[in-house]
């Protein structure tokens, strides 16, 4: 999880509406990971994982 937060990294808007998004290395700006709007949402959220991870089973 540490890459996720990292100040090595930036998340920018893949498009126009800012639903999607990738994680960029500021050094050499080459995605490393990409999320949708709800990916960053749930995952940030633990009650929200529990929450889909308890409906999913």
């Amino acid at each position: 999880m540490g890459v996720l937060t990292s100040m090595d990294f930036e998340w920018k808007k893949t498009d126009a509406q800012g639903t999607s998004f990738s994680l960029n290395d500021r050094e050499t700006g080459q995605p490393r990971f990409t999320a949708t709007r709800s990916d960053l949402v749930f995952g940030a959220n633990s009650q929200l994982q529990a929450a889909t991870a308890t409906s999913a089973s």
